[in-house]
Order: structure tokens, then sequence, then C-alpha cells
């Protein structure tokens, strides 16, 4: 671990620093880590007198010297990451889970995070407020769960994610897609914008909400989950993803509604959608 962090510094530290500072002892790195970040002399002397003298350093190094290894990194590595955070030439990763069901109220994700994982922020139920950065390129339905949701912030651009009245989107070189209405944003209806698709899982928990319509060349996919008491106007043409046919019956293999209830769908006569609401329970109109 250590030799890992040494040689990413190496990108940020000219050698005789790197030199001097491998050298050092761990009070010595948490004291130029207090002096990186300007802190007084003596503030930070008594403080490394602290770092060095705590029980978790006294119960560690009493049970082998090893264990101590952490406290030697940790400065270092605060100063490495800092370093990347502000001038921004790296990107980074936020991992599957990280933040699942985490209590934060606001999440602004740095102007050098790329990718957003899986569940990241999931079950987060006091998150109200998201701002993405320019450079995020995927974020992989990490809102699932978010039930205080109200907002996405985000710069419309040529390509990547952009945010309109709070609802965010995607667009790559050919077509633009929604991909989260925010599970507690006021309003009873959202209507699709012409050319603009779902998402996959764009629909979650939304309380609000009592109508959807689709743009009529909209092309639908797996949108909803834990949604109630919805009325859904259906695109011009929704067929079965595996034949690609309007007509098949409903196979239990696609799912567009999972884990919703009590819904009306409406469309153009559709032997598949029909079937589809038939197993599902729902009411289907054709209009």
């Amino acid at each position: 671990m250590y030799n890992f962090l040494f040689e990413l510094f190496q990108e940020y530290f000219s050698p005789d620093f790197l030199q001097k500072q491998e050298d050092m002892g761990f009070w010595e790195k948490f004291l130029f880590y207090c002096i990186y970040n300007k802190r007084r002399s003596i503030s930070s002397v008594i403080g490394s007198l602290l770092y060095i003298s705590c029980s978790f350093a006294l119960f560690s190094a009493v049970r082998h010297p090893y264990f101590i290894n952490a406290m030697i990194v940790f400065p270092m590595s605060m100063i490495g990451i800092e370093k990347f955070v502000n001038e921004g030439k790296k990107l980074f990763y936020i991992s599957d889970g990280a933040f699942f069901a985490s209590g934060l109220r606001s999440v602004e994700l740095a102007k050098n995070i790329s990718n957003v994982g899986l569940y990241a922020f999931a079950h987060s139920t006091k998150l109200q407020k998201v701002t993405l950065g320019d450079k995020v390129e995927q974020i992989n339905t990490p809102f699932i769960g978010c039930t205080n949701l109200k907002q996405f912030k985000a710069d419309k651009k040529e390509t990547g994610y952009y945010a309109v009245n709070d609802v965010l989107y995607y667009k790559d070189k050919e077509k633009t897609y929604m991909k989260c209405y925010p599970a507690a944003k006021r309003g009873d209806s959202y209507e699709f914008p012409a050319g603009v698709n779902g998402g996959g899982l764009c629909f979650t928990n939304c309380r609000y909400l009592n109508k959807v319509v689709y743009a009529k060349d909209s092309t639908m996919g797996q949108d909803f989950y834990g949604c109630h008491n919805l009325t859904v106007v259906l695109p011009d043409v929704v067929v079965n993803p595996a034949t690609g046919s309007e007509s098949d019956s409903y196979d239990g293999k696609w799912e567009p509604f999972k884990n919703c209830t009590n819904f009306i769908l409406q469309g153009k006569k559709n032997p598949f959608m029909q079937s589809y609401a038939v197993s599902k329970g729902f009411t289907y109109s054709i209009v």
C-alpha cells in the first residue's frame, strides 16, 4: 500500500522531497500535513504529538509495529487526495454502494468524478439534491430508494448528462434519454419531450406523480419501479423486446412496471401490452 501511494505521489512531488518524506517518521508526516495546510507551527507540533500518542497508536504499537503503518500512510495519502481533487488531474469513480443508505442531504459531484457506481446512493432517504459535474460519463441507477430526492442540477451540453426542471437527462450522439425523475419532486404529471426515450428505472418510488405521458416517438424501457396509482400514456409503438413484435402475448420476461400497482395504461391497440396489463391486473384503455 505504501509503495503504491509513494509511486502515485511522484506525479506531484519532486524527487528530493520524495526521498526526504520516505525517511520521515509518522509524526513528521503528520507535521508536514499540517504545514501543507498552512496551520500554525505550535498547533501543528502539538497536533503531531497528540497524533502519535493517541490510543490507537499506543495500542497498535504494543501489539505489533506493523499495525501503525496506516498512521504512517494516512497524512501523505490525504495530501495526495487533496491535490487530485483540487487540481482536477485525475478522474474518480464512486464505487457500487459507496453511500448506500447514507444520511446525506445533498451531493455535489466534483468536476473530476467520471462514473457513479450501481446503487451508489441508493436508499439514502434524506438525500434531496444532486449536482453533477461536467466530467460525469456514466451513472448506474444510483438513486433507487432516495424517496426525498427533489432536484437534479447539471449544465446542458452537447453530449452527456444535463438537467431540465430538476429532471435528469442523458444525451449521446444519436439519442436522448430521461434518466431519473426525482421521487419527491412536486407535480402530478410528467410529459416526455419529443424524441426523448425512457432510460430504464427512471421512475422509482415517485409518490406525487399521477400521470406520465410518453411522446409518440419515444422508446419505452423498463422504466418504473415501486410506483402506484399512475396513469401512463404509452408511445405509439411498444414491442416485445425479444421479438420486436406487438402481436405477441406477454411472456413474463420484460418488466416495465416492476413492483407497481393500480396502473391505468392508455395506448393504441397493442396485443402485447394488453396481455401484459391483464397479467398485472392493470387497466388498459385503447385511445
